[in-house]
C-alpha cells in the first residue's frame, strides 16, 4: 500500500506483484473484489482519473487512490491498517467470539499498539513481503468448499 502511494506510477508492476504473492485463491479473489470496488467508488464519488490496475488488488489501489485523494501516506497507512484492525474485530463478531460492543472497545483499546507497529514497520518496503501464517493461508483456502459462509470472498 504504502509502495504504491509513494509511486502511483508503478501501480500496474505493484499489482502483480500482489497477484503472484497471493496465491491463496479465496484471498486473491476477495482482494481483488475490493480493489475494484474501491477504484469504481473512487471514480464515481471523486471523479478521479480512470486507474487501470491489471488486477486490482486492494493493498496497491488503495495507496494509489489515497494519493489521487491527496491523503497523506502517514494518514493512509493508518486508515489500512485500521481497517484491518476493524475487519479482524468484525470476524470477531460474526463467529460469535465477542459482541459488537467489546469488539469496539477492543479496536479502540489495540489503537495505540497499531500506532506503536506502523511506525515500527513505516521503513519496510515491498522487497521485505514475506508469509508468515503458511497454515491459515492453506486452511483459508478451504472456504469455498464450506457448507455455509460468514465472509463474502
Amino acid at each position: 500500500m504504502t509502495a504504491a502511494h509513494r509511486e502511483p506510477e508503478k501501480l500496474p508492476e505493484l499489482d502483480r506483484l500482489c497477484d503472484a504473492f497471493t496465491t491463496n485463491h479465496v484471498a486473491n479473489r476477495a482482494s481483488r473484489l475490493q480493489g475494484r470496488a474501491l477504484v469504481a467508488s473512487a471514480e464515481r464519488i471523486f471523479a478521479t482519473p480512470s486507474l487501470q490496475p491489471p488486477c486490482g488488488h486492494f493493498a496497491p489501489v488503495f495507496g494509489a487512490v489515497t494519493r489521487l485523494l491527496e491523503v497523506s501516506r502517514e494518514s493512509a497507512a493508518q486508515l489500512f491498517f485500521f481497517n484491518h484492525l476493524r475487519g479482524l474485530t468484525a470476524s470477531a463478531v460474526r463467529l460469535n467470539i465477542v459482541g459488537p460492543l467489546e469488539a469496539q472497545t477492543l479496536q479502540h483499546r489495540l489503537s495505540l499498539r497499531a500506532q506503536e507497529i506502523l511506525a515500527r514497520c513505516e521503513h519496510l518496503g515491498v522487497d521485505d513481503l514475506s508469509q508468515t501464517a503458511p497454515l491459515l493461508e492453506l486452511w483459508q483456502g478451504a472456504q469455498d468448499r464450506l457448507y455455509s459462509r460468514l465472509f463474502q470472498s
